[in-house]
């Protein structure tokens, strides 16, 4: 019998990536060559969508020849010899001409059986208010207020006397209000969701703040749901609720109405059982050798993961898959390779931006080094050759100290049109 594929038969596929993939709960041949590249490469470390799919083609060739030989074995089976037919008497087959000779009847063509009409499928209404609201921008006010910090007073971490409600830093040295690293965030125009659907109630609802029942008539129930007042008395609240129930409007804050029994307080309401898997993530991080943040768990097995309470139980459910490692988050090299590109097409090869005084990168006294020992030099090179005098070399080092010439050019055209070399 043929040997069945191993995962160590695909070409690039050594001990250590046979493990990941077991880890990842590839444990088979078949299992890789069903596998989507995409969800290969996110399951298995350091393995991209490229040498995903190598893997696949690969594990998909080796799959069909064991399929392949098993049909030619099958094939080559003895096949059974079909009964001879025993021959018929001569009266049997005087009958059967006799039945051909009649005439047949002409059969009766069967009636055209109708198409069976296709059920169209009915598309759900959206609703008025959701239609008029831009879905980006919601998405977008949605991430935003996902991605804000928690706007909390300076010194709250400091002192149990002040609630963590924001307050304005106002102190002229507030390193705060400074905005140096490690302080908390300050709040800003820039953390604001779009105004198109900033103030909107989560239902999508506009809402409308009411005072009196006379409020109520240019509103819209579905688009505008409303909210009474504060400062609104009993009475006039009863009567804002009736007009409100007449243009079947949503008030957000009723108020108390009539007492409800506690045994039919939950009546309506669908109450999940959330299950705590705390204790099964932190024994699944310590058996894969990995964070906790990293641990997967599939919610098909909540309840088999729930009765895990040994190390064992935890290894069982990793083998089978409903435990897995996720990935490493590395460093995006997208705007390196960005930049790299550029850098090809002749483009970011500048000086760039220089920032801060003209000190900033040499120092006076280096800068005056650079001048003055050029000229120094070139007085020093005049004299030894007999072209100007030590009295001349003597006045024209002092002028050079006093910083009467730009640089050496300077000098030159000085000697020249004052004649002071021989």
């Amino acid at each position: 019998m043929p040997k069945k594929p191993k995962l160590s038969d695909i070409p690039g596929v050594g001990p250590a990536m046979e493990e990941k993939l077991r880890d990842a709960g590839i444990k088979s041949v078949l299992s890789l060559s069903k596998m989507d590249p995409k969800k290969l490469s996110e399951k298995v470390e350091g393995v991209g969508q490229s040498s995903a799919k190598n893997f696949i083609s690969e594990a998909k060739k080796l799959v069909p020849k064991e399929k392949a030989e098993s049909k030619k074995k099958a094939e080559e089976k003895p096949k059974k010899k079909k009964a001879e037919p025993k021959a018929e008497k001569p009266k049997a087959k005087a009958k059967k001409d006799e039945e051909k000779r009649k005439p047949e009847k002409p059969k009766e063509k069967a009636a055209p059986k109708k198409k069976a009409a296709k059920k169209k499928k009915v598309k759900a209404e959206v609703p008025l208010r959701v239609q008029k609201t831009d879905q980006r921008l919601l998405r977008i006010s949605q991430l935003k207020k996902k991605r804000n910090p928690k706007f909390r007073h300076e010194q709250a971490h400091r002192w149990i006397r002040i609630s963590d409600s924001w307050r304005k830093v106002r102190g002229i040295d507030s390193p705060t209000r400074a905005k140096r690293k490690g302080r908390v965030a300050l709040v800003s125009p820039g953390y604001r969701t779009p105004k198109d659907v900033r103030g909107l109630h989560p239902s999508l609802f506009v809402e409308v703040r009411v005072h009196r029942a006379s409020d109520l008539e240019s509103l819209d129930p579905e688009v505008h749901a409303i909210r009474i007042a504060s400062t609104v008395g009993f009475r006039k609240r009863q009567e804002i609720i009736a007009a409100a129930d007449a243009k079947l409007l949503r008030v957000l804050n009723p108020g108390r109405g009539e007492e409800v029994a506690e045994e039919d307080l939950f009546t309506d309401l669908d109450l999940e059982v959330v299950v705590k898997l705390s204790t099964q993530k932190r024994l699944a991080a310590s058996v894969m050798k990995c964070g906790q943040s990293r641990v997967w768990m599939d919610p098909e097995f909540e309840d088999e993961i729930s009765l895990a309470i040994t190390r064992d139980d935890i290894r069982r459910l990793v083998d089978e898959g409903a435990i897995q490692k996720k990935p490493i988050r590395g460093v995006s090299r997208g705007r390196a390779r960005y930049q790299l590109s550029q850098k090809r097409k002749g483009q970011r090869t500048g000086p760039g931006r220089k920032k801060g005084k003209s000190t900033s990168k040499l120092s006076n006294k280096e800068r005056w080094m650079m001048k003055i020992r050029p000229m120094r030099k070139e007085l020093r090179k005049l004299r030894d050759a007999g072209k100007i005098t030590p009295r001349v070399y003597r006045e024209l080092y002092l002028k050079a100290k006093g910083n009467a010439f730009r640089n050496t050019a300077h000098l030159r055209t000085y000697i020249s049109e004052r004649r002071l070399s021989k």
